[in-house]
């Protein structure tokens, strides 16, 4: 699926840059283009124009959180600016896997889901022994963050 065959109508210029893993799931009996991050968030990226949207006085950006099979799971943010919904995937991500306790059993799952996450998006499992080289979870979120293009929102 690609959103230029199933949103012949929707302007590629206007379309923002979409971050490296997230992968086209539009459908054209969606209201408008959709981009997934695998295991954790999908990007919904309206019309410029609110003319040209179903819903006219609704954002033209949301994020939403996703279930194990990628079912819609709730909205993290809506808003008319992209780069408030990268910052806020950055932070949902970065929130996957932070613990103030190191090493306890749900601090190493967080990571562990966020690796898989990262699995899902770039298509290979991280080095885990230089990851596990890095001194603290916020360090391992970073280069996650870094992998995933959305380093400069974190």
């Amino acid at each position: 699926m690609a959103y230029a065959d199933e949103f012949p109508d929707f302007d590629p210029g206007t379309l923002p840059v979409i971050p490296h893993g997230w992968i086209d799931q539009s459908w054209r009996n969606d209201a408008c283009p959709s981009f997934r991050l695998p295991g954790a968030l999908v990007a919904w990226i309206d019309f410029a124009d609110p003319a040209q949207r179903d819903a006219p006085s609704q954002p033209r950006f949301a994020l939403c959180r996703t279930d194990d099979e990628g079912a819609t799971a709730g909205t993290v943010i809506a808003g008319d600016d992209w780069r408030s919904i990268l910052d806020a995937a950055a932070r949902h991500l970065a929130g996957l896997a932070i613990s103030l306790e190191w090493g306890c059993a749900g601090q190493i799952d967080a990571e562990n889901g966020l690796f898989a996450i990262l699995h899902a998006a770039i298509g290979e499992t991280p080095d885990f022994d230089r990851w596990s080289l890095k001194a603290t979870t916020a360090e391992m979120v970073a280069e996650g963050l870094r992998l995933l293009g959305l380093e400069a929102a974190a």
